[in-house]
């Protein structure tokens, strides 16, 4: 590549914007295609335990790279082959690795472009930071409604520091992985159907009530959480 395409490349405008691609792109890719989990079930199935743990994790991390929506058949998938407690595990991995990627992509391509669009100055870092702390992350990471791609993203954005970021959210995350697992594993492949949905919390009364208090404690920090930022 020439000087002057390494020049435009070095720009944070251009850097951005080539990151806001890569994301629609990404979103794009994800509408293209459909996935059948039972060839998948089979397949982790069919062979020795440590060899599937191995691939699910990188299926895992490579499909759900470029094709966000995967990841949701992937958790059913491994809730049916592996169980709820090797499945949150598992995909506990791979989101860290998923968190690494995306979080050092945007503050390398966008981190730049919002200094200087927004002239942040030191004492806007510092709020940032302090917007960033421990307990901000832990409880985002923990709310069902907020997904981790756009917490990697917007993170990297930011001034916190990964090491911080990473290490909270390896904390928080078994939480919500394992209550996603747990009710996948209960109802299987079916999970998507709202109809058995129903039917599996008609007949776990205990999970629904546990369900909903999750979502009740998790969405009232998360307003907190926004109350106290203001």
């Amino acid at each position: 590549m020439n000087t002057d395409g390494m020049r435009v490349l070095s720009k944070p405008r251009t850097q951005f914007l080539l990151l806001v691609l890569i994301v629609l792109a990404l979103l794009w890719l994800g509408t293209l295609f459909h996935f059948n989990d039972q060839p998948w079930i089979a397949f982790f199935r069919g062979i020795p335990f440590p060899i599937s743990a191995t691939l699910f994790v990188l299926s895992y991390v490579g499909v759900t790279f470029f094709i966000w929506f995967a990841k949701d058949l992937l958790k059913v998938i491994g809730a049916v082959v592996f169980g709820p407690y090797w499945s949150t595990l598992f995909i506990w991995l791979a989101e860290l690795m998923n968190a690494l990627v995306f979080f050092h992509m945007s503050r390398r391509l966008g981190r730049a472009f919002i200094e200087e669009k927004f002239k942040i100055r030191k004492d806007h870092v510092e709020k940032a930071e302090k917007g960033g702390g421990v307990w901000h992350i832990f409880v985002l990471r923990t709310v069902p409604l907020v997904p981790y791609r756009i917490l990697d993203l917007a993170y990297g954005l930011t001034s916190v520091p990964f090491r911080r970021y990473v290490i909270v959210s390896a904390v928080a995350m078994p939480i919500r992985i394992f209550w996603l697992q747990f009710i996948a594993a209960g109802i299987g492949s079916a999970i998507f159907d709202q109809t058995q949905i129903m039917a599996y919390f008609a007949k776990h009364l205990l999970v629904l009530r546990l369900s909903f208090l999750y979502l009740v404690l998790s969405i009232a920090a998360a307003f907190f959480l926004n109350k106290k930022l203001k």
